[in-house]
């Protein structure tokens, strides 16, 4: 499934001291989406320590990160600035159709403000991980984004 240019939906994540949905963010913040469950969870803990280093630079690009982990316990451990929810199950994998039916796996998606996909990272261990640079490029290609006339600037 191409994931690239679909449309995310409304979402709601249990989150530590709150629970996070899209509408907490939809028109007003892009999205960094980083799920990390299955093998690829260890092999992307330095992306998600470059991400909490660079978060001043991600708000200033007018977007928030959202660390999805498979389970409260993990969840409650991650020491980063930015929010932090659980995805039991890999609920939100499937709601959209991300990665291998009944499978958890990380995956990186990178939204605009209204939920278009621009970036889908799926972990793969033959390929290398995504780096926090990428990221920080989407961003701010979205940003540049011409929002009145649709077209680039």
């Amino acid at each position: 499934m191409e994931v690239v240019g679909q449309q995310l939906g409304g979402f709601s994540l249990q989150g530590v001291g709150r629970t996070i949905t899209f509408n907490d963010y939809r028109g007003r913040r892009n999205l960094v989406i980083m799920l990390l469950a299955g093998e690829g969870r260890q092999a992307w803990r330095s992306l998600l320590v470059e991400l909490a280093n660079r978060y001043p630079e991600i708000r200033e690009l007018t977007a928030e990160v959202i660390a999805v982990f498979p389970d409260e316990d993990r969840a409650r451990q991650a020491e980063v600035p930015f929010p932090v929810a659980w995805d039991p199950g890999g609920a939100f994998l499937r709601c959209y159709g991300l990665g291998p039916a009944g499978q958890q796996v990380s995956a990186l998606l990178v939204t605009d403000r209204y939920g278009e996909v621009y970036q889908y990272d799926l972990f793969d261990p033959a390929a290398p991980s995504p780096q926090a640079d990428q990221v920080l490029n989407t961003l701010l290609y979205i940003e540049k984004q011409c929002p009145e006339c649709g077209a680039p600037v």
